[in-house]
């Protein structure tokens, strides 16, 4: 929440940004096995499964998904220790992965100095 309200100058490609670098990450997490605190799982509170799937995005991104196949992962808090907390928990960290990202790195020029926080619109005019 630190400066979250400050929007910051923009940072421009070819001003104050050296550098723009995309990176898509195109294959979703559709199937999620979250361990909490001592190596506790979910299944006391989902019906005996240690897993939680969104079937939706795994028919809409998994060409395999009619065979039963998830594009599964692994996910650890380890503060968490109440089941039902660890299942909230992974239904929004699945919300997150269950679905293709785009992750942007910009380098800027050392003048650039936006507070901690603050929202930054950054620009390629060449494009």
């Amino acid at each position: 929440q630190l400066n979250a309200d400050v929007v910051y100058n923009e940072a421009v490609f070819g001003k104050n940004m050296t550098s723009i670098k995309r990176t898509t990450v195109s294959t979703p997490i559709t199937k999620l096995i979250p361990y909490g605190a001592n190596g506790s799982t979910i299944a006391v509170v989902n019906n005996g499964k240690p897993y939680i799937v969104d079937d939706e995005a795994n028919q809409k991104y998994n060409p395999d998904w009619q065979a039963g196949l998830y594009y599964e992962a692994i996910v650890t808090a380890n503060q968490i220790s109440n089941s039902a907390g660890l299942k909230s928990w992974a239904q929004d960290m699945l919300k997150l992965y269950n679905h293709p990202r785009t992750y942007y790195e910009v380098n800027v020029t050392p003048n650039f100095n936006p507070p901690l926080g603050a929202t930054i619109r950054f620009k390629d005019e060449l494009i």
